[in-house]
């Protein structure tokens, strides 16, 4: 299991929803969209944290392992790529957070901040960042 160094910016969930790894980016969205029906969240928001949960799964094969999701077949995904779905309070106001535990260079963000898909996150997510997290990696979360 990781651990985050800066938990004041990264809240512990106050419910965790599920947590996968080893899945492909459409099936983390499934996951996430299946995960939020039960909170009856407002469109806008279920649909968002659904792609926020597609874009930095595939953001995290694409960029830390280098896997070519479109060539990987039936080959087992790489480990130690965590998708995590919860909800946490922030002053007092529920919210849903999507994180991806990746063990890529917390400090090096050339791919984490660019791209189409980190654009949409910067576009619809009122909060995201990137985290450093042990034993060695990062987490980029984004919350509905």
């Amino acid at each position: 299991m990781y651990e985050i160094y800066d938990d004041e910016s990264f809240p512990a969930f106050r419910t965790l929803l599920f947590a996968a790894e080893q899945v492909l980016p459409e099936r983390a969205a499934r996951m996430t969209r299946h995960a939020l029906e039960e909170l009856e969240l407002p469109y806008a928001a279920a649909q968002n944290a659904e792609r926020f949960a597609y874009e930095l799964m595939l953001n995290a094969y694409q960029h830390t392992t280098g896997v070519d999701l479109a060539s990987v077949g039936d080959a087992p995904l790489p480990r130690h790529v965590r998708l995590e779905v919860g909800t946490i309070y922030l002053a007092d106001r529920p919210q849903i957070r999507v994180a991806v535990f990746d063990q890529g260079d917390p400090f090096h963000f050339g791919g984490v901040y660019a791209g189409r898909g980190l654009s949409f996150v910067r576009t619809f997510a009122p909060r995201y960042g990137c985290l450093a997290a042990s034993p060695r990696g990062k987490v980029v979360w984004a919350e509905v």
